[in-house]
């Protein structure tokens, strides 16, 4: 009778342990799922902010009211968590892979994002074939088509003039300006 006792105890509390470890195991799978529908809901209001700014590719020299318009969307897309950023991007990048209004906008959205100097040694982590970069004297201007104003804040000066060659490796740029410049301060 004790063994029998003893057996029964050993079995409530085995059942009541594998009864717990899969509650727990569900809670953990429940935050889980929890955390990645809240990421695919930031990377799709991103790409979202990214695809209501107008393409600096359709606007014109003197339209000054898109330059604004572009400049406000990136400022509202850059208070977002960097790796949300990035996702949108890889993500716009497998569903507009030849488009260069998309292109553009990302090519903004990374000289906006991060510390770009205005003159950088020429070398081999240029990205894309965008026509009208300053290069002088082996120097790059990677903040290009943007300018600094004496208050610090970036203006839009350049205006698109086209783009040539293969596509553009706007995630690849994204993740060399991160690396090699840091965020931009404000």
């Amino acid at each position: 009778m004790l063994i029998k006792s003893t057996f029964m105890l050993i079995f409530i509390f085995t059942y009541s342990l594998n009864k717990s470890v899969m509650f727990l195991t569900q809670m953990g799978s429940n935050r889980q799922q929890s955390v990645l529908n809240r990421e695919y809901h930031d990377v799709n209001n991103v790409i979202s902010q990214i695809m209501a700014c107008p393409a600096w590719s359709e606007a014109s020299k003197r339209d000054i009211k898109t330059k604004e318009n572009i400049l406000q969307c990136l400022e509202l897309i850059s208070r977002n968590n960097n790796n949300v950023i990035r996702k949108a991007i890889e993500s716009l990048f497998l569903k507009y892979p030849n488009d260069t209004s998309v292109w553009s906008r990302i090519f903004l959205l990374n000289r906006y994002i991060f510390q770009v100097p205005t003159d950088s040694p020429i070398d081999d982590n240029l990205f894309g074939g965008w026509v009208g970069i300053p290069i002088h004297n082996q120097k790059v201007n990677r903040l290009w088509p943007f300018s600094v104003d004496n208050n610090n804040n970036l203006i839009l000066v350049g205006v698109f003039e086209g783009y040539f060659g293969n596509g553009y490796r706007g995630l690849d740029e994204f993740d060399y300006f991160l690396r090699k410049y840091g965020i931009r301060k404000k």
